[in-house]
């Protein structure tokens, strides 16, 4: 009795924080539950590295960190986003451990041909990150299907993935005028040329 008054103002709680129906939500906990692992399976950890920021200025930036988070978001209101963004980006494409786990968890899921909910998804959350998935999955455009809302977001993905192999071309190319590797030096200014190009739109990069 105790845990279904537990769930039940569980269930209150995240359908406030989503907008989403209660009872459906209260459905899809109580199938979350039922397919659980008992209680005491999961392995507490702070696991601090799952929410380490990277050092690098471009990875670390506040602008590339909400990036991954509205990518997630993207990910989790449709099949067709999640499908684009896997094939596109991937888990490894993510420097937060932990949205690497949150889109691992969407994608085997989506492998298994199973949809899965929000109420769902934060359920079979590891411990240590599920308060993280819910407060992403709780923030401004959770519901964003639209195709322009996932190009904008890619395409803003991409080009700090552009300004991040930018800053890494400078150091590389000095390096290779220590060696005197003219080769590599013109091989670097043509990529330095092109991506520059790509970031102020004149080009594609592929």
């Amino acid at each position: 009795l105790a845990g279904e008054v537990e769930r039940a103002e569980y269930v209150r709680e995240l359908s406030g924080r989503l907008g989403v129906d209660p009872s459906a939500l209260a459905a899809d906990v109580r199938r979350a539950a039922a397919g659980r692992r008992a209680p005491g399976a999961r392995t507490v950890s702070a696991r601090p590295e799952a929410f380490t920021v990277p050092s690098d200025p471009v990875w670390g930036s506040k602008a590339y960190l909400e990036v991954e988070r509205a990518l997630i978001r993207l990910a989790a209101a449709s099949s067709a986003n999640l499908s684009r963004i896997a094939t596109e980006i991937g888990p490894d494409g993510f420097r937060v451990a932990a949205n690497r786990e949150l889109l691992a968890m969407m994608c085997r899921g989506d492998q298994e041909g199973r949809s899965v909910s929000y109420a769902e998804l934060v359920d079979e959350c590891p411990e240590e990150i599920r308060d993280y998935a819910t407060e992403i999955l709780s923030a401004g455009g959770v519901f964003e299907t639209e195709t322009d809302g996932l190009e904008n977001t890619l395409k803003t993905w991409q080009h700090l993935g552009i300004q991040h192999r930018l800053g890494e071309i400078g150091p590389e190319v000095r390096k290779a005028e220590e060696a005197g590797d003219h080769e590599r030096i013109r091989s670097l200014l043509d990529e330095q040329k092109r991506l520059a190009e790509a970031l102020r739109g004149k080009r594609t990069l592929y």
